[in-house]
This record gives structure tokens, C-alpha cells and sequence, in this order.
């Protein structure tokens, strides 16, 4: 069976699609307005085993859970990583739909992944509805977490694990928190998440103890921790050295070539929200960039 390869430009208000031969000879040039229906009707008629390729944006989950039942191989890639398309002065939808298209098929694109969206909003909330559940019986929680570890496992069973992270949300808003799910009680959860890292708040005052968790719990071989070493709670920057030590405390319990120094949770999750002033958010990365610093040389030396 041929293969046809179509590159697929998504606007918010149009996308071009054009479709090229195994020789690169163009098949199909057309725009259609954004939606679900023109999505679907620009794959109608498409024959031969198809092949489509689109860059990550906004709007590609959505794209690619109605494209990927009606054709052989959905692929997503990174803008930046297209510099053919990036760099060239000669820009259109057309153009660069034309050239999504090549670049699937000479094969030239660095792939991104996208979970299912459902799965992504089930396991953002695993930790969130805790104390809720919790109170409804000793067991309930455990019942309903379970169930929802499974599903992702199982949205996430054609996507290499160490494409995956796996971020542990207890809401970034500013409250007291007294009721966030103890680490303890919910790592084994986690950890059965089939992804590559798993991040963690530890760098706020009210789960920054709870490194010692790792005491008793094994990382598996082969995976990350990324524990939060700053925080958006609160507007005072970390010092450096403090950054450094918190880094070395994780090495030495999981390993110092299994750790990724990163942030408790998001300084900006939307737009209009900001946990931090932008200025105080930088100079947080930036005695996070130099506390990794002097953590790596304190840890390989």
C-alpha cells in the first residue's frame, strides 16, 4: 500500500492540509476552517495508508484525538525543533503545511507526545481529592486512586517511559494546605505511573520533610526523581547554598545521577495567574541554576 504524507499548518481559526506521494509529489493543497467536522472531512477522502504530521501547540491534543481513528500514524513535533520551517523567510500556511509533510517523510522531526486528555486532567487531580475521600472510609481513596492509575497506565502503553513525567499536584494556590495528601501515603501510588520521572513538591514548608519518605522507599532503576528545590509559595528567593544542599540531601538517597532539581509547581499556570512577581520567579531559577552548580561539585568531586 502507498504511503501518502500529510502535513497538517493548525490555526485557531484555519488549517492547511497538504498531502505528498512517497516521491514527494504533491497530492493535495486545501484549507478548511478550524473544527471537528472540517478535521474530519479533510481526511475523508484520503486513501492509501496516512500519514500525518503536525506541530505541538494548543490546539494539537485536540487535533490528534480526532485524526488519529482515521488514519494510520498521527506524529507531533516541536516548532523549535523544525528549523526548516522556523528559518526560512518563505512563510505560509500552505508552505509550512507543505514541509511538515516532507519533514514526516524523510523522517527528519523530533516526535512529541501527548497523553489523552481525559488521562492528563485524571491523574493532575489523583492527589487533589484525598482529604475529601478519605473521609468517606479508610479505603475509598485507595479504590478510586487505583482505578485512575490504571487508566493512565494504560493511555500512556505506546508512549516510551522516559518520554513521561509525572507531576504530583496538590494545587499551586495559596492556602494553608492542611489537608495535602501525605507523600507517604500515596508514593507507592505514584510510583506505579509507568513514566520516566516523577516530580514532587519538597521545597515548600509544608512537604519539605517528607524526603525522608525516601529513606524507606526505593526509586526504581532507571528512573528520575525531580523533587521541587524552590517553590512558588512564598516571594523570598532561595539562597544558593540552601538550593545546593537540598540537591544533595535527595542524591544521597536516591542516587545522585537520579535526580533533577526542579520547582515545587507551576509560577504561571494560565494566563492573568502568577503565583510570583515574573522578577522574583527568574531570580528563584536563577539560585536554582546556581545552587545545581555548586550541588554538582560538591557531588563530584
Amino acid at each position: 500500500m502507498n504511503i501518502v504524507y500529510v502535513g497538517v499548518d493548525l490555526g485557531s481559526s484555519n488549517f492547511h492540509q497538504v498531502a505528498v506521494n512517497e516521491a514527494g509529489v504533491r497530492k493535495v493543497n486545501r484549507e478548511f476552517a478550524t473544527s471537528e467536522a472540517n478535521l474530519i472531512k479533510a481526511f475523508a477522502d484520503q486513501r492509501g495508508e496516512i500519514h500525518v504530521h503536525l506541530e505541538a501547540g494548543e490546539l494539537a491534543p485536540w487535533a490528534i484525538s480526532i485524526i488519529r481513528p482515521l488514519v494510520s500514524r498521527v506524529v507531533c513535533s516541536h516548532p523549535q525543533s523544525n528549523a526548516w520551517i522556523a528559518k526560512d523567510a518563505d512563510k505560509s500556511d500552505r508552505i509550512d503545511a507543505f514541509k511538515l509533510a516532507d519533514l514526516l517523510r524523510l523522517n527528519r522531526f523530533k516526535e512529541v507526545h501527548y497523553p489523552q486528555q481525559q488521562s492528563r486532567r485524571d491523574f493532575k487531580t489523583l492527589v487533589q481529592h484525598y482529604d475529601e475521600l478519605t473521609q468517606q472510609g479508610p479505603t475509598r481513596y485507595r479504590e478510586w486512586a487505583e482505578v485512575r492509575v490504571e487508566a493512565l497506565n494504560h493511555a500512556l502503553r505506546d508512549i516510551p517511559e522516559d518520554r513521561v513525567r509525572y507531576h504530583i499536584c496538590f494545587g499551586s494556590w495559596h492556602v494553608p494546605h492542611v489537608s495535602d495528601a501525605p507523600l507517604e501515603d500515596i508514593v507507592d501510588l505514584m510510583l506505579e505511573v509507568k513514566a520516566g520521572a516523577y516530580s514532587i513538591e519538597a521545597a515548600n514548608v509544608r512537604h519539605e520533610h517528607e524526603r525522608h519518605v525516601w529513606e524507606k522507599t526505593r526509586l526504581q532503576a532507571g528512573k528520575i526523581l525531580i523533587p521541587g528545590i524552590i517553590t512558588h509559595h512564598t516571594t523570598t528567593v532561595e539562597h544558593p547554598k540552601l538550593v545546593a544542599e537540598r540537591i544533595v540531601n535527595f542524591a544521597k538517597l536516591v542516587g545522585r545521577e537520579n535526580v533533577i532539581a526542579g520547582s515545587d509547581c507551576g509560577f504561571a499556570q494560565a494566563e492573568g495567574i502568577q503565583r510570583v512577581h515574573p522578577q522574583v520567579m527568574w531570580a528563584k531559577y536563577e539560585a536554582l541554576a546556581e545552587g545545581a552548580r555548586l550541588a554538582s561539585k560538591q557531588l563530584w568531586s
